[in-house]
Order: C-alpha cells, then sequence, then structure tokens
C-alpha cells in the first residue's frame, strides 16, 4: 500500500487514477463501496477522505446538483407522469435507440404491484425483438399533430407501426395490406397502439 497522508485531500483525490484510490482501501472499505448508503448512494470512506458517491438511473435522471459530497436533491424529480408511462415505454420501445427500462416497472413487485404494466412492457420489448428495431433503425413520421403522433420504424425482420394519442381515427392508407401482408396489433392501451408486419422475405 502507498504510503500516504490520510485523510486526502480533494486535490490528491483528483490527481490519483481509480485504481490508486482503491488500493489504498482496505478489503472492507472495497466491500462497502459496492453497497448502498442510502437509496441513491454508495457508502463514503472517511479515513481517505472520500465522500459519499451519487449514481443515477435512466428513467428518472440526476439528482441534485452534484454527485459528490452532499447536496439535496428529490426523488421523483422531472419523473415522467405516471398516467402517461405506458405510453411513455410505447414510444421508447417501438423507436430507434437504446431504450432503458426502470426495472419495477419490467417486473412484477413480490406485493403483485406493477404486474398488468410488467406484463406489457415485456409484449412491447419481445415485439421490438422481432422486429428486430435497433439504435439506428430508420423512422419515418407520418401524422404529427396536437391529438395524435404516428410512426413507422422498420426493423430488420419488420416494420412497426406505432400510435400514440387520444385520437382513433386515421387514414387508413397509412397501414395498407400489400401481398397479403396485414398488419397485426401487438400492443394497445389508453392512447397507444403497435402494430407489426413482417418484411417480404419473412412472411
Amino acid at each position: 500500500m502507498t504510503t500516504q497522508n490520510l485523510p486526502l485531500t480533494e486535490n490528491d483525490l483528483k490527481s490519483m487514477t481509480p485504481e490508486a484510490i482503491v488500493d489504498l482501501m482496505t478489503l472492507e472499505e472495497q466491500v462497502s463501496i459496492l453497497s448502498g448508503d442510502g437509496f441513491w448512494t454508495v457508502n463514503p470512506i472517511p479515513r481517505l477522505g472520500i465522500g459519499t458517491l451519487r449514481v443515477t438511473d435512466g428513467p428518472n435522471g440526476a439528482r441534485g446538483s452534484d454527485f459528490i459530497g452532499g447536496g439535496s436533491y428529490g426523488q421523483g424529480h422531472w419523473r415522467f407522469p405516471p398516467e402517461h408511462r405506458m405510453l411513455g415505454y410505447a414510444y421508447i420501445l417501438t423507436h430507434p435507440g437504446v431504450p432503458c427500462l426502470f426495472w419495477p416497472h419490467a417486473v412484477r413487485m413480490p406485493d403483485g404491484r406493477h404486474g398488468d404494466m410488467a406484463a406489457e412492457v415485456a409484449t412491447m420489448v419481445q415485439m421490438r425483438k422481432n422486429a428486430g428495431i435497433v439504435a439506428d433503425s430508420p423512422v419515418e413520421i407520418l401524422i404529427a399533430e396536437s391529438d395524435v403522433y404516428v410512426a413507422r420504424v422498420r426493423g430488420s425482420n419488420a416494420d412497426v407501426t406505432v400510435k400514440l394519442g387520444p385520437r382513433y381515427d386515421f387514414p387508413k392508407e397509412i397501414m395498407p395490406a400489400e401481398g397479403g401482408r396485414e398488419w397485426k396489433m401487438r400492443a394497445s392501451g389508453e392512447d397507444y397502439a403497435i402494430w407489426s408486419r413482417p418484411h417480404p422475405t419473412r412472411a
């Protein structure tokens, strides 16, 4: 272990590599940072002058003004409106990109919470996989108005059409049957619907 004046100053920490800092920790201290000090924080190492580290997740974003040290943060800050969660999942799971799921929404909790949501999210995830939608899949916006959004995404195996918004009537020519390949509804709920149709070579 390197000889060093302890606790470390902020300048010490900035000048050191993460590996060098870990080398100064005892085994117990190394293990302690693998668990949380709170809901969004990692245990501090006071002996080395290492404060609490704040972590984050995809759906809810970063908490507070900084990640190191104290600072206040509000859970649920800038959270997606709960009543529109499935609308949000219908969008991110049908569009290009790398979707991030908040795990309690993707699994049935032990007390049964989120059971219906988890089942619907699983259906959308499977539809995305089957269609072959990836980060750079082509997308075409067919309608974008105040009460309806319709987009077509071309996966490697199938085309996917998603409708978001309260309007239920839109031109039938948007989803024509071609060569006997019909659009099949894969998921639907309040203000959203998703259809897919295989490419000709996959029909």
